[in-house]
Parts: structure tokens; C-alpha cells; sequence
């Protein structure tokens, strides 16, 4: 049972965190900041910031551990159980991010001083996280419990 659920985490935690890594570093070489300015937000923090969004997507990557649980009888089971021990840790803090980043988008405030980049690939880290997770959570529910 661990070796099904280890190859279903890796789907599920192992690609979006390839994904936030290899979009990182393209963003972080391939930025020209020398035309930007503003009194808010550096220059100087576009790569820290990715660096701290991909140590972001390496915690919701550990946190996907959690779909482990689903080796317990009574948690594979119950179908609500399982789905919470796959996606509540992760999806939890996902939603959050989606949720800031969105507000952040939302916001018709010309006094905004994000940079769009930036807050679309935080955006499209976390949607790529939960994306994974709920598809690995459909296919192993049907290949996996349903035998």
C-alpha cells in the first residue's frame, strides 16, 4: 500500500514543486529590473521573493505527506476521511495563497506596487499544487480503493 501511495506523491508533490523550481529560475534569470521602480517594492527582493515562493511550495510538498494516512483502513475507507487527509494540510494553505493573490489582483488600487509577474507565479504555484493534489486524490480513489 505505501508504494502506491509514495508514487501518487510524488505525482502529487513532486511536479508542482519541479514546476515552482524550473518557473523560478527562468523568472529569476530572465527579469530586467533595471527599468523598475518603486518606493514600495525593490528590485532587489523580485529574487528573494521567488526564492522564499519556491520554500513555499517545498512546505506544501511536505505537507502532502499527509495523504500517507490512506494506508489506515478505517481513513482509505471512508471517502471523507481520505479526502481530508489528502488535501486539508496542503489545500489549506493553497487556498490561502490563491486567495491573497487574487485580492491582490482584484484591487483596482493605483496605489498598488506589486509587481504582476511575481504575484502571477505565486498565483500559479499554488494553483498547480492543488491541481495536482485533487487529480491524484480522483485517480487513486478509482484505481486504488475501488478494486
Amino acid at each position: 500500500m505505501i508504494d502506491q501511495l509514495l508514487k501518487y506523491f510524488k505525482r502529487a508533490a513532486g511536479y508542482p514543486l519541479l514546476f515552482s523550481f524550473i518557473a523560478g529560475i527562468i523568472l529569476a534569470v530572465t527579469h530586467n529590473g533595471k527599468a523598475y521602480q518603486s518606493e514600495w517594492f525593490s528590485d532587489d527582493g523580485f529574487v528573494e521573493t521567488i526564492c522564499f515562493t519556491i520554500a513555499l511550495s517545498l512546505i506544501i510538498s511536505l505537507l502532502s505527506a499527509s495523504l500517507f494516512l490512506n494506508s489506515a483502513n478505517a481513513i482509505r475507507l471512508n471517502a471523507f476521511y481520505s479526502f481530508m487527509a489528502w488535501m486539508a494540510p496542503a489545500s489549506s494553505i493553497c487556498l490561502y495563497v490563491i486567495y491573497r493573490e487574487v485580492d491582490n489582483f482584484m484591487t483596482g488600487s493605483e496605489i498598488y506596487e506589486g509587481n504582476r509577474v511575481l504575484d502571477g507565479f505565486i498565483l500559479s504555484m499554488a494553483i498547480v499544487h492543488i491541481a495536482c493534489l485533487a487529480v491524484t486524490f480522483v485517480l487513486y480513489r478509482r484505481r486504488v480503493v475501488k478494486k
